[in-house]
């Protein structure tokens, strides 16, 4: 619980910088009438937390901001029209969403595959703090320069038989493995299922990804008083081993939060990932 606090209070903390350097959407009332998304030109900010497994090697804290562009740059969603100028107001508000944040001390950048104003809403930016164990230069040059625009969006579309999504590339594994223990009479530990993830959580070089998070059985859940039955530990111990084997057997590299996540918590997530290297 003071982990989450101390999270969103960082969060709290850098939406009122952006706001003092006119990077966050403000409201405004104009002859009687209320308008939101009000920007100066520069397009406007919203930061967020980030799954602790998506974050940076050794980072001390993780966020990330959503940059979203001026209204008169935005792509028409009647027409799918890119006004004049998107690409550069792109960049330039881009670049000035980095400096603000890097301005508070923190290492930032615009990570995961392309994100071009014909295709995405915004730019997703990851920050972070290093820590003892961050590399200098992180993301490695290039890690993305191969890697197709991420699905859905505006031009490619997704689903589009016989593509996949990434999860549901993932579910399918999942669900093949459950059913050949269930042959084999060997019991399922927990439940994994895939999500999406935002292609800047992805690691980098990665192609696809997906975030995987696996549940315990029910008799092995915590309980409505917090605490946890006799054998809790170990079965979450058998269960993420599991879940670890079936994705790499069928050929996924697993990235887990670096630091062991808090008590409370029943789950646990990882990025199940394939990668150029």
């Amino acid at each position: 619980m003071i982990e989450s606090q101390e999270r969103h209070a960082a969060v709290r903390m850098l939406n009122a910088h952006l706001a003092k350097s006119g990077l966050a959407a403000y409201d405004r009332t104009t002859d009687g009438l209320h308008f939101t998304r009000v920007t100066n030109g520069l397009g406007w900010c919203q930061a967020a937390a980030t799954p602790p497994e998506a974050w940076p090697p050794g980072a001390a804290q993780c966020l990330r901001v959503f940059w979203y562009p001026d209204p008169a740059f935005q792509r028409d969603p009647r027409t799918g029209r890119v006004p004049a100028g998107a690409t550069s107001h792109w960049t330039t508000g881009a670049e000035a969403a980095l400096a603000a944040v890097r301005a508070l001390g923190f290492r930032a950048a615009v990570t995961g595959p392309p994100q071009q104003p014909e295709r995405n809403t915004s730019v997703d930016i990851l920050i972070w703090q290093p820590g003892p164990g961050t590399p200098q230069e992180w993301p490695p040059a290039g890690a993305w320069d191969a890697v197709p625009p991420t699905r859905p969006n505006f031009v490619d579309g997704w689903p589009r038989w016989p593509d996949r999504t990434p999860q549901q590339e993932i579910r399918h594994v999942l669900r093949n493995a459950r059913a050949q223990r269930q042959v084999a009479d060997c019991p399922a530990i927990g439940e994994a299922t895939a999500w999406p993830a935002d292609g800047a959580l992805w690691p980098p070089f990665a192609f696809a990804c997906a975030r995987v998070v696996w549940q315990p059985d029910v008799r092995f859940a915590r309980r409505p008083d917090g605490t946890v039955p006799a054998g809790a530990a170990e079965h979450r111990q058998d269960g993420l081993r599991q879940m670890h084997n079936d994705l790499r057997t069928a050929g996924y590299r697993v990235q887990q939060a670096r630091t062991p996540p808090p008590d409370q918590h029943d789950w646990i997530a990882v990025l199940a990932w394939r990668g150029n290297r």
